[in-house]
């Protein structure tokens, strides 16, 4: 028997590197937006971030990178997590490898436990206009 976690702050960000010693998390280059040169993009990379509680037992737990235009999913990821305390918040963080986004627009990050909705995300992919961030 499981419990439905609750999850804050659904970040998304280039790394998260975790601390040997304390294990603590720290989100390398946070962002909203991805640019790029060319649609369909080339693979893109990411690691999507948040902190869970109040769930219990072995929690099936999918993230899907949604196109709400094309009403269809480009990445699936499908993993179950363990709480053991409802009262410990755990940091979780997945790599996304390997999405291409085929134009422009407003993606959804989204988390669920089973087919409940737990948290979700806008990602603006844009065509980049000269220098700045990617």
């Amino acid at each position: 028997m499981w419990e439905l976690p609750l999850i804050q702050g659904l970040m998304l960000c280039e790394r998260v590197d975790v601390d040997p010693a304390t294990g603590l998390p720290t989100l390398v280059r946070r962002f909203t937006r991805v640019r790029r040169d060319r649609f369909p993009t080339g693979p893109v990379g990411f690691s999507v971030f948040a902190v869970r509680r109040n769930g219990f037992g072995d929690s099936p737990l999918t993230l899907l990178i949604g196109d709400p235009a094309a009403d269809r999913h480009l990445k699936e990821l499908r993993t179950v997590l363990r709480f053991a305390d409802r009262l410990r918040e755990v940091p979780f963080h997945v790599a996304v490898e390997n999405v291409s986004f085929p134009r422009p627009g407003v993606y959804e990050v989204s988390l669920y436990a089973a087919d409940e909705p737990l948290a979700s995300y806008p990602l603006q992919v844009a065509r980049r206009t000269g220098g700045g961030t990617p």
